[in-house]
């Protein structure tokens, strides 16, 4: 009920036979130069983890149907050069725990839906075309279980206004620092903004610690 192929160098489009594992739990394939469009997963009713990070050769979007993918409980999809929106259909999926999209193309806004995903506990969107404003509901899931929050709301052009995010910009989760999220330090260093005296490093050094 699991399979793992991700790290080896094969170039392929995604098998459609994939499709004919309904009982397929785990799917790994990140690392590898996969093509093509990622609308077969919606065939896998049984899927709880669904990992095809960094295969940059992928194309097209996040197909709608994944709302019926109800079992997962872990999409990563980064660096996969996803484009168009996110589905508001992504909010069925009330099992989610993580949902990982950094480094793609995607655009419009993040879907107020989310907010109905208290079982979530990271949510990472950073480095993508996305605009608008984080939903306050999303913020809201930080009373339930969400404990890490990234999108595009870093220095100097912020493309999402977000006052809860717990990392902003294109340095955080998984990109950069060793899977640590950036500091305000390290988000005003990326911009060319230097602490120039003792009084703005203390106010760094405090806003750090908040």
């Amino acid at each position: 009920s699991s399979l793992n192929i991700g790290g080896n160098s094969f170039v392929s489009s995604i098998p459609f036979q994939l499709g004919h594992l309904l009982n397929l739990k785990y799917l790994h394939i990140d690392n590898t130069q996969l093509s093509g469009e990622i609308s077969i997963i919606t065939k896998l009713s049984s899927l709880t983890e669904l990992q095809l990070d960094n295969n940059p050769y992928l194309t097209g979007s996040i197909p709608s149907g994944i709302g019926g993918n109800t079992k997962l409980t872990s999409l990563s999809l980064s660096q996969c050069n996803l484009t168009g929106n996110i589905p508001s259909e992504i909010a069925l999926l009330l099992n989610l725990r993580e949902i990982r999209l950094e480094n793609n193309a995607l655009t419009g806004t993040i879907p107020s839906s989310i907010a109905a995903m208290t079982s979530l506990q990271n949510f990472h969107t950073d480095g993508n075309l996305l605009t608008g404003v984080m939903p306050v509901g999303i913020c809201g899931l930080f009373d339930f279980n969400l404990s890490s929050l990234s999108s595009d709301c870093g220095f100097p052009s912020s493309q999402v206004s977000c006052s809860c995010c717990t990392c902003c910009g294109t340095c955080c989760g998984s990109s950069c620092n060793n899977g640590e999220l950036a500091t305000v330090g390290e988000i005003l260093n990326q911009s060319g903004i230097v602490i120039v005296d003792e009084y703005q490093s203390q106010a760094l050094s405090w806003l750090e610690n908040e």
